[in-house]
């Protein structure tokens, strides 16, 4: 069985067609791989907002602690 240069174009074009398909796939692989880097990201950001919510809330609490054992102090 021999090929004519049509029947080699076309096996040519459906090679290069599943080429593309196949890198194509990678890159949708490698963009989902980003989006769950970036939401991972904004969790750790969220976290670390709400740390420092609460850091301030303490720290805070201690100032209000400490003027208040130094009006106690002072009015001795």
């Amino acid at each position: 069985m021999s090929l004519d240069s049509r029947d080699k174009l076309l096996i040519a074009a459906i090679m290069m067609q599943a080429v593309t398909l196949y890198f194509a796939w990678a890159a949708f692989r490698e963009a989902e791989h980003a989006r769950y880097a970036a939401y991972d990201a904004f969790e750790n950001s969220r976290d670390a907002s709400q740390s420092c919510s609460s850091a301030a809330y303490s720290l805070h609490a201690v100032k209000d602690a400490a003027d208040e054992a130094a009006s106690t102090c002072r009015g001795r």
